[in-house]
């Protein structure tokens, strides 16, 4: 409901033609919001007048209201109004100088406004179906309510479930252990690697933890056996036997494949020639589309698409019995950056913004660090020679130079310049005094450059000369 007026009625003769008729009279108000929808009729305020008199209605608004219908009758069930729905008067008052009632009160079904209350819900926004309302209401809302979270699983990285794995075969020879489920044949430890106990496929996975369909698998091969043997890694694996399904990388010395595995054989989807050896390390990775990705020694090799299977958990893939294995990782992949459980970081990693080792209080490195390069001029520099010969094995950015003298020169009619160059772009600093300084520059020189650090020009007629320079180049890598 709006607020209840309140009355302000005029002196005897405060008007003329334009009275309010005598009697007592009950005056109600109906507030508008902004979409012309109004509320109900407000508790009546009663006063008595003589026919001479104009009476003042006035209300404090309520949160919303932009308009006002205005209402008068002679008792509280016979009120009218001056205005049609969502009409009325601005403002926060008007005078009532007799005003033509005809309008009969709102009831549930035009009562529609849910954009007022004494709350002041206007700000807010939402839409009220059935029971006369019809506002929509903009603005925050808060309410109990069910969330179902939709499956992104290999889309958000999250940390508080263990979604990866690590082995790397260090422990007494045997069967490869609790964590896997062997799926064809065997897999052994032996000599602390993962070793194959036939010479066809031999599989396992690891089922010591749950993982998404897109996941990764990653070893490193620490004997081959010439085109005889294929040892590698292996995704979406699962079943066991003839029903066995997943896709593996594998390599002998020659090649390196992308297979399809079908229960005890193999289809190859994609392959290209190698120089396969000890130590190299294979990863296969499979995206949402069913991409495949091998990579060797982080660097991709292999790519295919294949979408027969969708499922599954990261393994070992190992044919033969003589090439073996170790250090295999498999988990899930992650749009950002996150260690797992274990993290070789085999692959390049970009830390753009700087490293901070050591806690809060200590300072980041970047790629670009930041050094000195110190040379002594012994004696004084009365004549040109160099003192330093510098060869740089990566580009350089020389960012000051400084030259502090133990004997400061004076009366000098020819100033000593220290240069430091590359023979084509120099930086000369003028000894003038003991301290002597370049300012901040940005000077590049190339890889291989061959900077010579020399006086240039030697001090002349001078009554003081300049001796024992300490020079000192600031420069940081490009």
């Amino acid at each position: 409901l709006p607020n209840t007026p309140s009355l302000n009625v005029g002196a005897h003769g405060s008007c003329s033609s334009n009275c309010v008729p005598s009697g007592t009279w009950f005056w109600e108000i109906i507030a508008n919001d902004i979409y012309g929808h109004n509320t109900f009729p407000s508790l009546s305020a009663t006063a008595a007048v003589d026919g001479t008199q104009s009476v003042t209605v006035s209300w404090v608004p309520i949160p919303g209201q932009v308009s006002t219908m205005r209402g008068r009758g002679t008792s509280l069930g016979t009120v009218l109004f001056a205005d049609a729905f969502g009409t009325g008067v601005a403002g926060n008052s008007y005078v009532d100088g007799n005003l033509s009632y005809t309008v009969s009160p709102p009831n549930i079904a035009n009562a529609n406004s849910a954009s007022l209350g004494s709350s002041g819900v206007t700000a807010n926004q939402f839409n009220y179906v059935n029971g006369g309302f019809t506002d929509t209401i903009s603005g925050a809302l808060t309410t109990n309510r069910a969330q179902t979270i939709p499956d992104v699983t290999g889309y958000i990285p999250v940390t508080s479930y263990l979604n990866s794995a690590y082995d790397n075969a260090a422990r007494a020879n045997g069967a490869i252990g609790a964590n896997w489920t062997v799926a064809n044949n065997g897999i052994n430890i032996a000599s602390n690697n993962f070793v194959g106990t036939a010479g066809t496929n031999d599989v396992a996975y690891w089922s010591a933890s749950p993982f998404s369909n897109v996941q990764f698998s990653q070893v490193t091969l620490t004997a081959l056996n010439g085109t005889t043997d294929f040892p590698g890694i292996a995704v979406l694996l699962s079943g066991s036997g003839s029903s066995t399904h997943g896709y593996n990388c594998v390599e002998d010395t020659t090649n390196i494949f992308i297979q399809r595995i079908n229960g005890t054989s193999n289809t190859t989807l994609t392959s290209a020639s190698t120089t396969g050896v000890a130590g190299d390390i294979l990863r296969l990775e499979v995206d949402p589309a069913g991409n495949l990705t091998c990579y060797k020694n982080g660097v991709s090799t292999l790519t295919v698409n294949d979408t027969t299977y969708t499922s599954g958990s990261p393994g070992l893939f190992l044919f033969g019995t003589v090439s073996t294995a170790k250090n295999w990782s498999g988990g899930n992949l992650h749009p950002l950056a996150q260690l797992d459980t274990e993290q070789d970081w085999t692959r390049t990693q970009h830390f753009t913004q700087g490293i901070a080792l050591g806690g809060a209080s200590s300072e980041s490195f970047n790629n670009n660090p930041r050094a000195e390069q110190n040379v002594f001029l012994p004696g004084a520099l009365t004549s040109t020679w160099t003192g330093a010969t510098w060869t740089t094995d990566k580009p350089v950015t020389i960012t000051r130079v400084q030259v502090q003298t133990k004997t400061a020169p004076a009366g000098c009619t020819t100033n000593a310049v220290v240069r430091l160059t590359d023979g084509t772009t120099p930086v000369n600093v003028t000894i003038s005094a003991a301290a002597n300084d370049s300012g901040v520059m940005s000077q590049n020189y190339s890889t291989g450059a061959s900077l010579t650090v020399a006086v240039q020009t030697a001090a002349a007629g001078c009554t003081t000369s300049p001796a024992d320079a300490n020079v000192t180049v600031q420069y940081r890598m490009q």
